[in-house]
C-alpha cells in the first residue's frame, strides 16, 4: 500500500540485542515473525524539547501517547536548578524525581492539615478558583506555545463537591487541581465536552480545543463545581447538598 501510494521507507530486521532508535518526526511501526519479548523506551535529549514545543498532540482519545511539555521543562529546570546550586554529590533525575514527590506529598498533606487552601465542610470544598491567562486572538503561535499556565488573578471562591458517575456528562461544570508555575497545584474552572473509559475531556474558559485535556475520573483532581460562594446560587446549592 505505501508503494502504491508512492510513499518511501526503509525496513529493518531487529535481533536479539539490538536497539532501535526512532528519530523525531519518523512514523513506525513493527510486527514479531515469532515468538518475542522487546522492551521499548521513551527517551530524549535536551535537544529534542523544541520539537517536542511544535509537535501536535491528537486529543481525541484519552490514551494517545502525548507528554505534558509544559510540565516537562518545568521539571527539567528544577533539577538542573537544584543540581548548579547542590553543594554536595549531584543525583540522578530518577533519584532527584522521587525526592521531589516525597517533599511534594508531605507538603500537600501539611496543606490540607493546617487549611491553608482549603475548607472542608460537609464533604463540599471551598476552594479559591484562579483564571487562565486567555489565549483567544493571539496570532504568535511561538508566543503561545512557550507560555505557561500563569496564574492570573484569583477569580473567585467557588463551591466543589465530589463528582458522582451519574454527574459525568457533556456540558457539566467542574473544578480542576492542575500543577501551575513553582510547581504549585491550583484550582481551574472548566466544562466537560466528552467522556470515555474513565477519563473527561474538559475545556477551559479562554482556552482553544487544542488545549482541552484529559483527566481521570478517580484521579482526585475533578470535582463538581457548586457555583461562587458569593452568588445565592451557590449558597443554595450549599445547602441542598
Amino acid at each position: 500500500l505505501l508503494t502504491k501510494a508512492g510513499i518511501s521507507y526503509t525496513t529493518q530486521v531487529q535481533r536479539a540485542g539490538d536497539i532501535m532508535i526512532t528519530f523525531p518526526g519518523s512514523y513506525h511501526f513493527g510486527f514479531n515473525t515469532g515468538f518475542n519479548c522487546a522492551e521499548s523506551t521513551n527517551f530524549a535529549v535536551p535537544e529534542w524539547v523544541p520539537i517536542g514545543d511544535h509537535a501536535n498532540i491528537c486529543m481525541c482519545h484519552p490514551h494517545s501517547v502525548r507528554i505534558d511539555m509544559r510540565r516537562f521543562k518545568i521539571l527539567l529546570d528544577k533539577y538542573e536548578d537544584d543540581m548548579f546550586h547542590c553543594e554536595g554529590q549531584s543525583l540522578t533525575y530518577t533519584k532527584w524525581a522521587k525526592e521531589h514527590i516525597r517533599k511534594k506529598t508531605k507538603k500537600k498533606a501539611n496543606d490540607d492539615e493546617e487549611g491553608l487552601t482549603i475548607a472542608r465542610l460537609g464533604g463540599k470544598t471551598t476552594v479559591e478558583v484562579m483564571k487562565l491567562p486567555s489565549r483567544r486572538g493571539n496570532k504568535d503561535k511561538e508566543h503561545i506555545r512557550k507560555k505557561k499556565l500563569k496564574i492570573i488573578a484569583a477569580e473567585d471562591f467557588r463551591i466543589a463537591a465530589p463528582i458522582r458517575p451519574s454527574q459525568l456528562t457533556p456540558q457539566t461544570a467542574v473544578l480542576c487541581l492542575l500543577d501551575c508555575d513553582n510547581d504549585v497545584e491550583c484550582y481551574f474552572s472548566g466544562t466537560i465536552v466528552d467522556v470515555v473509559e474513565n477519563h473527561a475531556k474538559i475545556h477551559f474558559a479562554g482556552s482553544t480545543r487544542n488545549e482541552d485535556i484529559w483527566l481521570t475520573i478517580d484521579s482526585g483532581n475533578l470535582y463538581l463545581d457548586l457555583g461562587s460562594v458569593n452568588t445565592d446560587h451557590g449558597k443554595k446549592k450549599m445547602r441542598g447538598r
